[in-house]
């Protein structure tokens, strides 16, 4: 394994303007890292490590060691090149099971490949050679041996060397993003300001409703208390005109269901949705509420300390079953951010009514190209459903959610006791992310239109979207499986390019963690870096849990999930909770659902070469030959060498993985071997020569 190069790291706290507002977070696939069980990566370069910089702190992102296709730091290696195209493809399908699958067609010159799966895939041939002065190799008697040794693993000489080569599979999700201070480092950080970013979860007490209050404590649990944006929709039906324009009591009513209409007009005890209405429109005076409002100008105290506390015990079993149910998950569709979460919106600027509340506050990550793609295709009530089933547990049959683990590495800013400036600090750590293909997600509301649990709620009006979402009998299973198959369409729609399945085709661009395809440059090289891979965050999830924190949060039971799609519409997220419990402590972890197209890779299909013969010039063709000669030499330079490729797995001989590409090997390919020769032998020669301008022998591994 090489050893990454000494070089001058050049820390950003040195400069003057280096001030993050936010903290800075790189995350890189364990296979990614030096001395991972990549044994390819490790062998030839493309891998990150860690080092400090001259102020001792970790690197964001880590250090790179660059692959290189020639002067490879691998003294054994001369080159690696990659090969693709029809006629490479049509030579792999040759090795490669023939599994019905999509056939990609249509990417410029006849390109065309056999896909078993819906995410599109390219296949190319790396070609290896060796350097044939390195040592071992050098001795064509002993060269083969060593070369198998090298790729294979095992004992040479009485050396023990370990493979350079596995067949497995890798995964790049290399990627860069930035979170949030939280809330109570605004009291430490000498340098915080209006532009820095925070995550809080703070509480607001405006006003004592005693009753109410009181009354909260004994529900047995606090997802049967009013919804703040529930309680919303509900009063604001009634001023959603229907198709003719009017505004009609049935029609406001035929907006939400029954059982969400009794809850909240508390048992028909408010008549009419219009009058709900007032509970929740601005003061007597037609004034925004403020904490200075008095509790007898504010229809909602009336609301809650009266009507609510009186007439719930007259509610219905099934009603209270409902409407505890239902609040376990509460989904925030695109219309229902718009609506209910933004800055202005009625919620936020009247919550100075309610008496209490919790609030959750950040900015959001602006929402990127897979969000639009959702919303578009009016797929986002559809997703947030999807997301709820995979990553609750609900889902496990039809879609895995699997653990990958990064090397995470953060950059941040942070107060020092008796400093009158912040300073720079990092950390660095193993972490482990549940993650599932997004594709997959939609390919799961594709083919499950019935949701599997009734507990959630959508926050937003009846319409044929959220009837889509609680239909149980398949009535809307073509409405469901369109939106599906055009949001997968789209996001397919974004990957490859005008002659490739992939933006990856090449070994070069692949093991120096690139995004598009790249050419060798030795002028671009030295500054070339790794790219981070594209990423956007499609879902907030806010889990909250009662009562103190105990050890890990996944050991608790959660009271309920807030589900929220990241809108374009959404800047800021000022998150309401109503449904709590006046002194009642409450946990609540907010996650960033990211979507990350990175890739996939695998090697397979290893094949090696061997020296059976070599010709010279003076009209020898046979066996090898090796220190008869006065220096330790053949008689005469070989003027070609005989090879035969083989599978080092089984020992048996193959065919040419590049034979439909003979000008690899140059004029000497036009030597007779044997009548009896097939397209496992090959008459070539190294690609490098000696000092003298002889040919050397070639060592040579496809895959």
């Amino acid at each position: 394994m090489p050893r990454p190069p000494k070089i001058e790291l050049v820390s950003e706290s040195e400069t003057d303007t280096y001030e993050p507002r936010a903290k800075n977070v790189s995350l890189v696939d364990l296979n990614l890292l030096q001395g991972s069980s990549d044994r390819f990566r490790n062998s030839l370069g493309g891998f990150f490590f860690n080092q400090l910089d001259k102020e001792g702190n970790h690197m964001v992102p880590p250090p790179f060691y660059k692959f290189l296709p020639l002067n490879n730091p691998n003294k054994i290696i001369y080159s690696v090149v990659s090969y693709r195209g029809q006629a490479v493809n049509s030579a792999i399908l040759g090795y490669t099971d023939a599994t019905a699958g999509v056939a990609q067609r249509g990417f410029g010159s006849g390109f065309e490949q056999e896909q078993p799966t819906i995410i599109p895939s390219t296949q190319f041939v790396c070609r290896i050679e060796g350097n044939p002065d390195a040592q071992y190799l050098n001795n064509v008697l002993q060269g083969s041996k060593y070369w198998h040794t090298l790729f294979m693993g095992g004992q040479f000489l009485e050396t023990t060397i370990q493979s350079m080569f596995n067949v497995a599979t890798y995964d790049d999700h290399y990627t860069t993003t930035a979170l949030p201070y939280h809330n109570i480092q605004k009291q430490y950080l000498t340098n915080a300001s209006d532009t820095t970013k925070f995550i809080g979860s703070t509480y607001e007490y405006n006003r004592h409703l005693r009753r109410y209050q009181n009354y909260a404590t004994t529900l047995d649990t606090e997802r049967i208390l009013p919804n703040w944006y529930t309680l919303n929709l509900a009063a604001y039906a009634y001023t959603i005109p229907n198709e003719d324009g009017e505004y009609t009591e049935q029609h406001a009513e035929s907006m939400m269901d029954l059982n969400t209409i009794s809850f909240y007009t508390c048992n028909r005890a408010i008549p009419s949705m219009k009058q709900l209405n007032s509970v929740v429109a601005p003061v007597t005076d037609a004034e925004i509420p403020t904490v200075e409002t008095p509790s007898w100008k504010i229809p909602l105290t009336n609301y809650l300390d009266q009507t609510f506390t009186n007439n719930f015990p007259a509610l219905s079993a099934s009603v209270i079953e409902h409407v505890q149910q239902r609040n376990k998950n509460l989904l925030f569709n695109s219309n229902a951010v718009s609506a209910l979460l933004v800055a202005d919106s009625e919620p936020n600027e009247n919550a100075a009514a309610l008496p209490y509340y919790n609030k959750i506050n950040f900015d959001t990550l602006k929402a990127g190209t897979y969000s639009q793609i959702i919303k578009d295709n009016e797929c986002s009530t559809l997703f947030l459903r999807a997301m709820k089933e995979v990553f609750l547990g609900q889902a496990a049959d039809e879609v895995q959610v699997s653990p990958k683990q990064f090397l995470q590495n953060t950059k941040f800013m942070s107060a020092s006791y008796g400093r009158t400036a912040d300073v720079l600090s990092t950390t660095t750590e193993t972490v482990e992310y549940p993650s599932v293909d997004l594709i997959k997600v939609l390919l799961q509301i594709y083919a499950n239109v019935v949701p599997q649990h009734k507990d959630f709620y959508v926050m937003d009006y009846n319409s044929v979207d959220t009837n889509a979402v609680y239909d149980t009998r398949g009535v809307y299973r073509a409405y469901s499986s369109r939106n599906a198959i055009r949001t997968i369409n789209d996001m397919l729609g974004t990957f490859g390019t005008a002659t490739a399945a992939t933006d990856i085709t090449n070994v070069n661009t692949l093991l120096n963690s690139q995004n598009k395809e790249l050419e060798y440059d030795i002028d671009t090289f030295g500054s070339l870096q790794p790219s981070s891979k594209y990423n956007e965050v499609v879902a907030y999830r806010v889990e909250k849990v009662g009562g103190p924190p105990t050890g890990d949060s996944d050991t608790q039971d959660a009271i309920q999930n807030f589900w929220i799609f990241n809108d374009s519409d959404l800047d800021t997220l000022n998150l309401i909770d109503t449904q709590i419990k006046y002194d009642t402590e409450y946990t609540y972890t907010v996650y960033a659902y990211y979507v990350i197209k990175g890739f996939k890779y695998s090697y397979s299909n290893l094949q090696l070469s061997r020296l059976i013969g070599q010709v010279r010039d003076d009209g020898y063709t046979g066996p090898l030959e090796y220190g008869t000669g006065i220096e330790g030499t053949p008689p005469d330079p070989p003027s070609a060498y005989c090879i035969e490729y083989y599978d080092p797995f089984t020992e048996q001989h193959t065919e040419d993985m590049l034979r439909n590409v003979p000008e690899i090997y140059g004029a000497e390919s036009s030597t007779s071997i044997s009548s009896l020769s097939t397209d496992a032998q090959r008459v070539a020669v190294s690609s490098k020569r000696s000092p003298e301008g002889n040919v050397l022998p070639p060592y040579v591994a496809n895959f």
